[in-house]
């Protein structure tokens, strides 16, 4: 009975850990970008106004969720800040005039909308949503 307790208690704890490391987040694009990967460098660029442009020279139509769980988990993983000082370094920059801030959506469904419909759009949705008429890419 006690190696039966002990190997449920292993299945749970693995099982535990395989739901808490699921991302929170996706990034996606426009179903006619060609990428298919990005670095977390690159993407960190991108949001942080350093990087502009696709390499093919289009400017890059940048969206962010205006909060959530995916909000958070993609202010603390990629541009490396809260969602706070990420909304704050955006206003500075406005204020400034060293950069425009993305545009703000409400839910995942207006981000795959204005996705979808903007050829150099990038933005991100919740892990758990079926994306619909855009490319995921993959972040290494």
């Amino acid at each position: 009975m006690k190696k039966v307790t002990v190997i449920l208690m292993v299945a749970v704890a693995l099982f535990s850990s395989a739901i808490c490391n699921a991302a929170e987040y996706l990034v996606v694009v426009n179903s006619g970008n060609p990428l298919t990967q990005i670095s977390k460098g690159e993407l960190r660029n991108i949001y942080l106004g350093k990087k502009t442009t696709w390499d093919g020279g289009q400017k890059i139509e940048l969206a962010v969720l205006s909060g959530g769980k995916a909000h958070e988990e993609f202010c603390r993983e990629v541009v490396n800040k809260n969602p706070s000082q990420f909304s704050n370094f955006w206003k500075t920059a406005l204020f400034t005039g060293t950069g425009t801030p993305p545009k703000s959506l409400v839910g995942d469904g207006a981000m795959l909308g204005f996705v979808k419909n903007n050829p150099d759009a990038i933005g991100y949705i919740s892990g758990n949503t079926a994306p619909s008429g855009v490319k995921i890419l993959s972040v290494d």
